[in-house]
């Protein structure tokens, strides 16, 4: 990585905008199968925002399109609504400027700098095994959230990212160099395991998560289900389970349909 590169000229260059904007085209080609999974989101957080005392302020981490945030309601409910993403859409900007005085707009890494890691480790280790793997920290992005929030007045949000925090950057990896499969395990349930920190810090807060993904083919094949999560989920209340029919198109994963298990839950 140059000096001069700042956080969004990695992101570019590993293409996370052309990523994001896949989103919102699947979700324009699905937005009848997504309406369920949206509505059971919206609504648990704002059952989670009513049942808060004395929280003034919230962070949403993995804000992206805001499909499945319900900001309209929230910035009546709260004096500081913080939307925390690796690069906002230009949309999502234009609207939060014109429209919502007390939105604020923060671009950082919240895998614990896991992107600018990737992408140096990557091009360290191309074509080659890795002897070890880096280790993510979220430090950083934690002590600037502090600068304007504390644990008394602040509650947060995560919003379908915990899957995909590592996710991003192990297709990047997987590019370039060749991790073991314990490297990938171990990097996988360190930056999921601090994400949880971090919500852990401003607890109470509201995790939203696929914790199962389920493929259904399109010939004849069996159905395969595969754990989107490598850490245990067992603490947490008022959980609640849905399933978000993610993709009908066969385009998300070639040949099959595919669904998603939710789990929201508040921790």
């Amino acid at each position: 990585m140059s000096p001069r590169d700042t956080l969004q000229d990695i992101v570019r260059k590993m293409h996370f905008p052309t990523d994001q904007q896949g989103i919102m085209n699947r979700y324009l080609r699905e937005a009848h199968n997504w309406q369920s999974h949206l509505y059971n989101a919206r609504q648990y957080i704002i059952e989670f925002a009513d049942s808060l005392q004395g929280k003034e302020k919230l962070v949403v981490f993995g804000s992206g399109w805001l499909l499945d945030f319900p900001l309209e309601e929230l910035s009546e409910r709260f004096q500081q609504i913080t939307l925390v993403d690796v690069h906002h859409p230009a949309q999502v900007q234009h609207k939060i400027q014109n429209k919502f005085t007390n939105v604020s707009l923060l671009e950082a890494d919240i895998t614990g700098n896991g992107i600018l890691l990737s992408h140096d480790f990557a091009r360290n280790y191309s074509g080659k095994k890795p002897d070890g793997m880096f280790t993510p920290d979220i430090t950083p992005v934690l002590n600037i959230l502090k600068k304007e929030h504390s644990s008394f007045d602040t509650s947060a949000v995560s919003l379908n990212i915990l899957s995909q925090l590592d996710a991003f950057i192990l297709d990047y990896l997987r590019k370039y160099c060749v991790p073991e499969e314990n490297q990938i395990v171990k990097l996988r349930h360190t930056i999921q395991s601090q994400h949880i920190q971090l919500l852990q810090y401003f607890s109470p807060s509201c995790l939203i998560t696929d914790v199962t993904e389920i493929r259904y083919p399109r010939k004849e094949d069996n159905v395969v289900k595969i754990p989107s999560l490598a850490i245990d989920l067992s603490e947490g209340s008022a959980v609640r389970e849905w399933t978000w029919i993610f993709d009908t198109t066969g385009s998300y994963i070639p040949g099959y349909n595919v669904h998603l298990d939710m789990k929201a839950m508040i921790i």
